[in-house]
């Protein structure tokens, strides 16, 4: 994830998020079906993030505590 914190604004580019990326792409398949789909040679790691954590960031990034 890249955070980057200015005087005028937050940028959050977070990586896959857990819900869609992890359930919806191997998950939901593994259960459903018992095969799942691997981009690449399968072989590199996947970095998720949940949609709550980001959220949380972003609510600290923005606090007035932090001057946002």
């Amino acid at each position: 994830m890249v955070l980057i914190v200015g005087a005028s604004g937050t940028l959050v580019r977070p990586t896959a998020f857990l819900a869609t990326h992890a359930y919806g792409l191997i998950g939901k398949p593994q259960i459903e079906q018992g095969k799942v789909t691997i981009f690449g040679r399968g072989t590199g790691r996947r970095n998720v993030v949940a949609v709550q954590d980001i959220a949380q960031l972003i609510s600290i990034t923005r606090s007035p505590a932090n001057g946002s």
